[in-house]
């Protein structure tokens, strides 16, 4: 089964406001909606198939996560990358993302666990395949699958949003890096699978580590 096919098998149905987040923002991080381009909620419920109350919703949690503008009587307006913002977004997410780990490894459910370790295979073949739309599933999902495990509600409101900024980030500069930091990503949620919060904790330091060090190549510059 390919890595979207495996993807797919592993996701359980959605509530459709979060079905609908989860399509556009992803159209927003890999740039299949540009930044600068104004879009409607009549045209975006056409293109997903989808009611203009899940996608109402799903533009308002955008918003608020700053990757869209309104545009009165216009619609929405993708927001210009701000990249220079990136390391104060790791120094936070850093912090969050150690908290995440550790949490998630000690009180994710069996089931959980077992869609930690399918939904860490599938990114990491996603990207040997250079895949990207998978991989971008994959990489939501397994962020997903962290903040539902951590049963931390403090934890899931302030990391939210730099989730966001951060994937927009990641798949507009990732490239060549893409099989590397899957991997990465995939080492947490296998240790956080196990239910080693030591080891989860320090696999997201690395993870972390590695997007740093990846941020300030494709900056040019460091902090």
């Amino acid at each position: 089964m390919s890595a979207a096919g495996t993807a797919a098998r592993l996701r359980p149905a959605e509530p459709l406001g979060q079905r609908a987040y989860a399509e556009i923002e992803g159209m927003i991080v890999t740039g299949a909606l540009e930044p600068g381009a104004i879009i409607g909620q009549k045209a975006l419920a056409a293109m997903l198939g989808l009611g203009l109350t899940p996608v109402r919703e799903a533009m308002l949690r955008l918003e608020a996560y700053g990757l869209v503008e309104v545009v009165p009587r216009s619609g929405f307006r993708i927001s210009e990358a701000d990249f220079a913002q990136q390391f104060l977004l790791l120094e936070a997410r850093r912090e969050l993302e150690r908290g995440l780990a550790r949490a998630a490894a000690l009180r994710a459910r069996p089931e959980e666990r077992r869609r930690m370790r399918e939904t860490g295979e599938a990114h990491v073949a996603a990207a040997r395949t250079g895949d990207r739309q998978a991989v971008a599933r994959c990489d939501r999902e397994y962020k997903e699958l962290l903040v539902q495990a951590s049963r931390n509600p403090y934890l899931a409101r302030a990391i939210a949003p730099i989730h966001a900024l951060s994937r927009r980030f990641y798949f507009t500069h990732a490239g060549a890096v893409l099989p590397e930091v899957a991997q990465a990503c995939a080492t947490v949620v296998f240790a956080a699978a196990e239910g080693e919060a030591q080891a989860a904790a320090e696999a997201s330091d690395g993870l972390m580590d590695l997007i740093e060090a990846f941020s300030q190549v494709s900056l040019g510059r460091r902090p």
